[in-house]
């Protein structure tokens, strides 16, 4: 009989929110996560979620709400990665992402991001200055007073 990869990832979900035995279950079940009480059969999880794509996995999106229709989807591992409760969120303009995001929506590389940040630079500095290819970054450089 072919493995079905779906079942299998509800039945990954459900243990992880309901068997203390499950290696994760202090962070999903232990910690207060839990399964809609319609997600407790497979066949509605199904029918509410389609088979899972390659590639993909389920994910919550508000990580403080049960597995459930309106807070689940499909996501990949870049997304996956994005939502993790360790991830150190930077707020700026209004929103609070974590710094792979903000490195991404600005075309920077992560390490640079944090260097600049590292060294002082506020967050609009670091995010608009110019990538000097071959020379590294000297820190937020402050406006010199004038000698008198």
């Amino acid at each position: 009989m072919k493995r079905d990869r779906t079942r299998s990832i509800w039945r990954g979900m459900r243990a992880r929110c309901s068997n203390p035995k499950h290696i994760s279950y202090p962070n999903y079940g232990g910690a207060g996560v839990s399964v809609c009480a319609r997600w407790e059969s497979y066949e509605n999880f199904l029918a509410d979620m389609g088979p899972a794509p390659p590639g993909l996995s389920i994910e919550r999106l508000d990580r403080s709400q049960p597995y459930c229709l309106s807070n689940c989807i499909w996501a990949t591992p870049k997304q996956q990665a994005r939502n993790r409760s360790n991830n150190v969120l930077i707020e700026f303009r209004g929103e609070s992402l974590p710094i792979a995001a903000w490195a991404e929506r600005y075309g920077l590389a992560v390490g640079t991001l944090w260097r600049r940040l590292k060294a002082g630079a506020p967050m609009d500095i670091a995010v608009s200055k110019p990538l000097l290819r071959g020379k590294p970054w000297r820190g937020h450089q402050r406006p010199r007073k004038e000698r008198t």
